[in-house]
C-alpha cells in the first residue's frame, strides 16, 4: 500500500514538472514576442494564450515533438526587428540584387537620366533591387520579408496535428503557411 501511495505521489509530482516545464516553454516564446513588440498587458495575455493553445492543441494530438521542434526553431531562429517592433522568424528582404535594364552605358551619368536608382555596370544599366521581389530599392526596408525559417517545422507540426485528426486544424500561432 506504502509503494502505491509513492508511485502515485511520484507521478503527480511527474505531471506536475511536465506541466510546468511546458507552461515555461510557452512563457519564455510569450516572453520574446512581447518583449521585442512592447505588449501591453491585454496584448501579453493574447499573445501568451494563443502560443499555449497552440502547445495544448499539439499535446492533444500526440504532436509535442513537432510542437517542440517548431518551438525551438521560433524561439532559436527569431528576430527582433527594433524599428518595427516586430518579432518574426521572416527574414527581412534585402536591397542586394542588380538587375539589368538592357540600356548600354559607359557611366552612371548616363543611366542617371531613365531613374535616380539606376546605375552603370559592366557597360549596361542597372537598378537595384530586393532579392525576394525584385522590385527596385533604395534600403532594406522597401523588402518586406523574405522567407520564413521555420516553415518546415510549421508545415510538420500542421502535417502532425492534420494526420492524427479527422478536420483540418487551423494554427493557432505563428506565421503557419496554407495548405498545398
Amino acid at each position: 500500500m506504502h509503494a502505491d501511495k509513492m508511485l502515485s505521489g511520484a507521478l503527480v509530482l511527474g505531471l506536475l514538472v511536465a506541466a510546468s516545464t511546458s507552461c515555461s516553454r510557452a512563457k519564455t516564446l510569450c516572453g520574446l514576442v512581447c518583449d521585442c513588440q512592447h505588449c501591453n498587458d491585454w496584448e501579453e495575455t493574447q499573445t501568451c494564450d494563443q502560443i499555449s493553445l497552440s502547445q495544448d492543441m499539439a499535446s492533444s494530438y500526440s504532436c509535442d515533438s513537432a510542437w517542440d521542434a517548431w518551438a525551438d526553431c521560433f524561439e532559436n531562429s527569431g528576430n527582433c526587428y527594433d524599428s518595427q517592433a516586430k518579432y518574426s522568424t521572416r527574414d527581412l528582404g534585402s536591397c542586394n540584387l542588380d538587375v539589368s535594364t538592357g540600356i548600354g552605358c559607359q557611366a552612371t551619368s548616363e543611366c542617371t537620366t531613365h531613374d535616380q536608382t539606376y546605375f552603370c555596370s559592366n557597360n549596361v544599366c542597372v537598378y537595384r533591387a530586393c532579392d525576394n521581389t525584385q522590385q527596385p530599392c533604395t534600403t532594406n526596408q522597401q523588402c518586406g520579408q523574405g522567407d520564413d525559417k521555420c516553415n518546415q517545422a510549421s508545415l510538420t507540426l500542421l502535417d502532425c496535428e492534420r494526420q492524427a485528426s479527422d478536420v483540418n486544424v487551423v494554427p493557432v500561432y505563428g506565421e503557419m503557411p496554407a495548405p498545398p
